[in-house]
C-alpha cells in the first residue's frame, strides 16, 4: 500500500483520515498547487487594489481587442479556479507596462496607447509586488513537483526562497509556505520521498480517458 494519497476537498477529508487510521502505513499529503491557490485567493480576493486592477483588464480587453492595440489585449479570465491564474494577468500587466515604457510600436498613435492603456502606469508598485508573489508561490510548486516531500526538504527550500523576499506581505506568505512543506515532510519516513502534486494521477487518468475513448471505437469496427 503506498503511503502517499492526495486529497483537497472538504468530503474526502473524514473518509482519508479513517483510510490512514486503518492503513497506518499510508499518509495524506495536500496538494501543492491548491495550497498555493488557496493562499492566493486569500491574499487577493477582497484586495482592493487587485480587484480595480482585474475590471480594469476587462474593460480594456473590450476596448482594444478588434484594434491596432489588439496584440496588448488583455488574456480572458476565467471565473472559475481564477485564483490558479492570476499569474497570467500579473505578467500581462508586467509585460504590457515595459512596451509602454518603450514607447508605441510605429504607426500607433501614441495618444490612443495612452487613454486605453495608461492606467497600467499607475499599477507599476502593485504589480512588482505581486510578480514577488508569485514567484515565491511558483518556486515552492517547482520544487515540490520536482523533488517531492522528504525529510528535510524545508531546509532546501528555505534557500531558494529567502533572496525573492522583500515585502512584508511576501514574508509572510513565505514564513507559511516553509511552514506548510516542514510538517508535510514529518509524513515521511527517512529516506522515503513522497510525491506532493497529484498531476502525476491526473494526467494517468486523462490518458485512461484518452485511451479508452480512441480503443473503444476500434474494437467496435472490429465487430462489425
Amino acid at each position: 500500500m503506498p503511503r502517499e494519497c492526495g486529497y483537497q476537498g472538504s468530503d474526502l477529508i473524514t473518509g482519508v483520515n479513517k483510510f490512514c487510521q486503518n492503513h497506518p502505513e499510508t499518509c495524506s499529503i495536500y496538494d501543492i498547487k491548491h495550497k498555493t491557490a488557496a493562499i492566493l485567493k486569500r491574499e487577493f480576493k477582497d484586495n482592493e487594489e487587485w480587484l480595480k486592477f482585474s475590471q480594469l483588464s476587462s474593460q480594456t480587453a473590450s476596448k482594444v481587442r478588434q484594434t491596432s492595440l489588439a496584440f496588448l489585449c488583455p488574456p480572458n479570465q476565467r471565473s472559475k479556479s481564477r485564483y490558479m491564474n492570476i499569474d497570467v494577468l500579473v505578467r500581462w500587466g508586467s509585460k504590457t507596462l515595459r512596451h509602454l515604457d518603450r514607447g508605441p510600436e510605429a504607426g500607433i498613435d501614441p495618444e490612443v496607447v495612452e487613454k486605453k492603456l495608461g492606467w497600467l502606469i499607475g499599477y507599476r508598485k502593485q504589480l512588482g509586488e505581486w510578480e514577488e508573489i508569485l514567484s515565491i508561490t511558483e518556486k515552492t510548486e517547482n520544487f515540490v513537483r520536482n523533488k517531492g516531500i522528504f525529510r528535510g526538504c524545508d531546509l532546501e527550500l528555505r534557500q531558494i526562497l529567502k533572496p525573492l523576499v522583500q515585502t512584508e506581505q511576501s514574508k509572510r506568505i513565505y514564513s507559511e509556505l516553509l511552514s506548510f512543506v516542514e510538517a508535510e515532510s514529518l509524513k515521511a519516513k527517512p529516506n522515503e520521498r513522497l510525491p506532493g502534486s497529484s498531476e502525476v494521477i491526473e494526467s494517468i487518468f486523462g490518458k485512461l480517458k484518452y485511451w479508452k475513448k480512441v480503443s473503444l471505437p476500434t474494437v467496435l469496427r472490429g465487430l462489425f
